[in-house]
């Protein structure tokens, strides 16, 4: 039997800045719509991208894999303020183990944005932080509506 460990992730890269209130909106409509209202089944990603943004395009999988070997969909799709966000699904099997994550990309948001994002609106701890490169990493973990398990959102 194949065990199921779920994971949702997300990104922020520092670009052009937009008012902090409006990018924590853009951020959590699309995490809520499409991370969590699939539950993580990529089955049902595809469709919730479409109601999400009917003109969203596909993101090749050369790039999808550039970002991350375990991508295995991905859409570019539109901003309420006319810019474009990247959504990604994928999927992980290690040891008898499944994971499955959901990822954001917003340009606008920044990793202490991004981070201040999770913990002001999820019931979570945070799990671990560390630097990788150039890169920050703060993993958070707990219970997220609509999950059985305990969820790791990582910033």
């Amino acid at each position: 039997m194949v065990g199921f460990a779920g994971v949702i992730m997300t990104y922020g890269f520092s670009s052009a800045s937009d008012a902090a209130a409006d990018t924590t909106t853009e951020w959590l409509r699309v995490f809520d719509t499409i991370c969590g209202a699939t539950r993580l089944d990529e089955g049902v990603f595809h469709a919730q991208v479409e109601m999400f943004d009917d003109s969203a395009e596909r993101v090749p999988q050369a790039v999808l894999h550039m970002l991350s070997p375990s991508n295995t969909a991905g859409y570019y799709a539109a901003k309420s303020d006319g810019g474009r966000l990247l959504v990604v699904t994928g999927l992980t099997r290690a040891g008898g183990i499944e994971s499955r994550s959901c990822g954001v990309f917003l340009q606008s948001i920044g990793f202490e944005e991004a981070k201040a994002i999770v913990a002001d609106h999820f019931p979570l701890k945070i799990f671990d932080q560390f630097k990788r490169g150039i890169s920050q990493v703060m993993i958070f973990r707990g219970y997220l509506a609509g999950f059985p398990d305990p969820m790791v959102i990582s910033v």
